[in-house]
């Protein structure tokens, strides 16, 4: 896509979001049960209730889909350590290696918009599209099975439809929060009207939830399986139509080639007219007109079949550099791509034959002259990654035109793609999968159309589709990537991503047996969710700007950030676990739970104070100080609140005026006593702590 094309699409996109903004501010999207938010607009409807009903009801389908999400939640956990490992080891690497920017760096390459980022194609919306819808009815169908309610289901629009919702209860999947329990307390008490049985919503358990949190990763996960099946099988109904083809893997940058405008991952179909099958005839082709000069006729990325014409190139001394490798010998001694090697310790070097030969006879540390048409440099050689012999970091032209051409193994790189879909079983092979569309020919894999259709060829039952079969297949493919790199994503242990979720419901079951105080253990387990999220956010950030800022900062200044960092860790764990140090203890004792029993007594018996951990400002309470207050008590007899108002006294009072405008704090002696009840055996009573949730007692009548 052009610029031209790209600058329509910011100008309609630009009219588009003030069109919203003004439909929105005079309330007329709210009319038809739209909201915006910035420039992407939520459509609601309840229309898709009878599907998921159809989807979910009956013991079969919903056994079904728990069955379904509980094999995927295995997955998600899978996942989840695989991309934590990926993001940890990419930070180490970032810091020890300390690579260049590349294009993947670059900002528009950040985001995997199709289109905006120029290794996504533009058919890789599908993939997007049916990426986001599965997600999210797989969240409201389990959401359904578990009797969470679904509020709405609906489209996301940003011009054209990117994807879709469904709007669980958020009070059911995770609870009804507690500031807002409050808050609808101190609303009742200041408009003096009497508290009454609250609705009841019926909570989803952590397996429950679990479940509900996997599903979304789950469909990827199965979708992108499917996919990759479908693609596989488009791959063995093609075959190549020519193998062994030259194919331009490098060049040096301001080499004839490079001056003539030949690019990496160019076909070379002829030279003179004269077609060439292989690296032979390209040679044979080439190696005498080099000097008289010739046309290449090649076939670009774009699949257009086009004319070079190149110069004579006079016979001169040296071979082209057209790549060196950071953090080896040639880079840190400053060899740069462009560069000619003249000579080594003297030798003359007259092409790449004579500098494999002189490279073959080195040995590791070893130090060698290198003449280059810039300058002398002393390089001292490192141990081969491949061989014996040293190693000097470079990539050489084997050509006089300084670029580097070898055969494209057409039939070969046929069965790399091939094997795609046994690369789902191992996280090797999930590495190489999600490298695939950053990755150069013969490596990687983009798009069959244009550039690679040339090279193959439908057969047998496939072949009546032509030419489209290609055009299938990457959209197949890209339907497979997105949604194994949706889900991938997702199962990152960070909120508000699915995969941090499940991990805090995870830890908080692993906190169970060890801490029974339930406020206690959510607090650690969102402590550390949130601590690894922060970690897993920072690491990202460097990945994506740490090329960038080691050349501006360096190695100790970006340490320096990261030391930052960590101790916004420390200090936020500290806070926290003061707190959780400083949790509500049970220092109250329950007398007169009886049955036929109409009054009952809660006396406070010295010893800790209860805590009010998130500290209120009327109490004086800082996070961590004593400000426990008899009127944040809550009884519950059989689950359903008990009105304390003209009910109780506290030491007698009974004008003591349970309620929040006024604020009683515990002290040791205090007895508050409750009277009006029908206790009845077997009757469960519960002393809540509403502040923080706390149960501080729980008894059941005799």
């Amino acid at each position: 896509m052009d610029m031209y094309y790209l600058t329509l699409c910011l100008y309609i996109f630009l009219i588009y979001w003030f069109i919203v903004m003004i439909l929105d501010k005079r309330g007329i999207l709210e009319r038809f049960n739209i909201s915006a938010s910035g420039p992407l607009l939520m459509i609601r409807t309840t229309r898709g209730e009878k599907l998921l009903e159809r989807l979910s009801e009956g013991e079969l389908r919903k056994g079904f889909w728990r069955s379904y999400a509980n094999i995927g939640t295995i997955f998600v956990l899978i996942s989840m350590v695989f991309m934590f490992v990926l993001v940890a080891y990419g930070t180490y690497l970032t810091f020890t290696l300390q690579p260049a920017p590349t294009k993947l760096n670059e900002p528009r390459n950040v985001l995997l918009l199709p289109g905006l980022n120029e290794f996504i194609p533009l058919c890789a919306w599908v993939g997007f599209v049916i990426a986001l819808i599965v997600h999210e009815l797989s969240h409201a169908i389990l959401g359904v099975v578990e009797g969470i309610k679904v509020k709405s289901m609906g489209l996301l629009v940003a011009v054209i439809p990117i994807g879709a919702f469904a709007e669980l209860d958020s009070e059911q999947l995770f609870g009804k929060k507690e500031k807002k329990e409050q808050k609808n307390r101190e609303l009742e008490h200041d408009k003096g009207l009497k508290p009454g049985k609250e609705d009841k919503k019926r909570v989803a358990t952590a397996r429950e939830r679990t479940r509900i949190l996997s599903a979304g990763v789950t469909s990827n996960f199965a979708v992108a399986l499917i996919a990759f099946l479908l693609f596989l099988a488009i791959l063995f109904s093609i075959q190549p139509v020519m193998d062994n083809t030259p194919f331009v893997y490098a060049v040096a940058k301001d080499s004839p080639a490079d001056k003539a405008g030949i690019k990496p991952e160019m076909l070379i179909t002829k030279v003179d007219g004269i077609t060439t099958r292989n690296i032979s005839a390209y040679n044979n082709g080439t190696e005498e007109k080099v000097a008289g000069g010739m046309i290449l006729t090649v076939l670009d990325e774009s699949g257009a079949e086009r004319e070079i014409i190149l110069e004579g190139v006079p016979e001169t001394e040296g071979v082209w550099i057209s790549d060196v490798v950071d953090g080896f010998p040639a880079a840190n001694a400053g060899i740069k791509s462009g560069m000619c090697i003249i000579t080594m310790n003297n030798m003359s070097i007259h092409g790449y034959d004579d500098f494999q030969n002189f490279m073959n006879q080195t040995v590791p540390g070893q130090i060698i002259e290198v003449r280059t048409n810039a300058t002398a440099f002393a390089v001292e050689l490192e141990k081969s990654p491949y061989y014996e012999f040293g190693f000097l970091g470079v990539v050489v032209a084997n050509n006089r035109l300084g670029m580097r051409v070898a055969e494209f193994p057409a039939k070969g790189y046929l069965e790399h793609l091939r094997s795609t879909p046994r690369t789902l079983i191992s996280p090797r092979g999930w590495l190489m999968l999600t490298g695939m569309p950053f990755s150069p020919l013969p490596y990687g894999f983009s798009t069959f159309s244009p550039f690679l259709s040339h090279l193959y060829e439908p057969v047998g039952a496939a072949s009546f589709l032509g030419g489209s079969i290609f055009a299938i297949a990457d959209v197949l493919f890209w339907i497979g990537w997105i949604n194994f790199y949706v889900g991938l994503f997702n199962c990152l242990p960070m909120v508000p991503f699915d995969g941090g979720y499940v991990f805090r419901e995870m830890l908080n079951s692993i906190l169970r047996p060890g801490i029974k105080d339930k406020r206690k253990r959510e607090m650690i387990s969102k402590a550390i969710t949130y601590a690894i999220g922060i970690l897993i956010f920072s690491s990202i950030v460097i990945l994506i700007a740490g090329p960038y800022i080691l050349r501006e900062i360096g190695v100790f200044g970006l340490i320096a950030a990261m030391v930052l960092i960590v101790m916004v860790l420390v200090t936020l764990a500290y806070r926290i676990a003061v707190s959780v140090q400083n949790a509500p203890s049970s220092v109250l004792i329950i007398n007169g739970a009886n049955a036929n029993s109409d009054t009952l007594r809660i006396s406070h018996h010295g010893g800790d104070t209860i805590i009010d951990a998130f500290g209120n400002p009327e109490t004086g309470g800082g996070r961590g100080q004593s400000a426990g207050d008899w009127n944040y008590l809550e009884v519950r007899q059989n689950g359903e609140l008990y009105t304390l108002s003209d009910k109780s006294r506290l030491n007698g009072d009974a004008n003591w005026n349970p309620g929040p405008n006024r604020y009683t704090q515990f002290a040791a002696g205090d007895e508050l006593e409750i009277s009006g009840l029908s206790l009845n055996t077997g009757d469960s009573i519960e002393i809540v702590y509403t502040q923080t949730d706390d149960v501080l007692l729980q008894t059941t009548v005799t």
